[in-house]
Parts: C-alpha cells; structure tokens; sequence
C-alpha cells in the first residue's frame, strides 16, 4: 500500500523529534529538514520504506 497524506502527517509526528539529547540547534534543525523532505518525497513508497528511512 502507498504512502497517504494521513501517514505523512503521523511519520512527521513520529519521527520529528527523535533527535539525540545532546544535539545542537543546528543538528536538530538539520535532522527536522531532513524528516519533512524524506517525506515530502514519498509518494509511490509504502509506509514502512518511508519508516524505514526517517529510522
């Protein structure tokens, strides 16, 4: 199954804050971009190789 905008909306809130503890600013902000875009660009992947990305 591919990928719907309902499962964007909870892999972003899934995976959005599962930073290191230590991390700075700017390696949060840089992990954050990445999630959205690894989303973003999801379309035709089913939720577990988008899972499987953002891990």
């Amino acid at each position: 199954m591919v990928i719907n905008e309902e499962c964007k909306k909870c892999q972003i809130k899934r995976n959005i804050n599962k930073y290191p503890v230590n991390a700075t600013e700017e390696k949060i902000t840089e992990y954050q971009y990445k999630v959205n875009e690894i989303v973003k660009n999801s379309d035709g992947l089913s939720t577990p190789q988008v899972a499987e990305k953002n891990g």
